[in-house]
């Protein structure tokens, strides 16, 4: 009858969680140092330094810019889908429309 693995080689304990002393269980160690940053950063700024900021980003963006208007519409809007996936979705629709209308002519 073969055993169960040990914790040592899994890394797991009886329950399945991670054991203690386990390398991987650690967790992510820059989480801390990543969230004291960014504590600070929002202490700097102000709503009104972020109003300020986001109205030159807008004014850049209505003078031409085009990386600002990308910056500004994916930031307010969500990235843009790409064509392939717009095209997909039409041809999808289209074969969903033809199988419609093959069941109403079937029936």
């Amino acid at each position: 009858m073969s055993e169960a693995p040990s914790v040592i080689s899994t890394g797991r304990s009886a329950n399945g969680t991670s054991a203690l002393g386990h390398k991987l269980a650690e967790g992510n160690r820059r989480a801390a140092k990543v969230q004291t940053l960014r504590s600070a950063l929002l202490q700097a700024v102000s709503p009104a330094d972020l109003r300020g900021v986001v109205r030159r980003l807008a004014d850049a963006a209505k003078n031409g810019e085009v990386s600002a208007a990308k910056l500004l519409f994916d930031r307010l809007l969500g990235p843009a889908l790409p064509l392939d996936i717009e095209e997909r979705m039409a041809a999808l629709e289209e074969k969903l429309t033809q199988k419609t209308t093959s069941r109403k002519v079937d029936s």
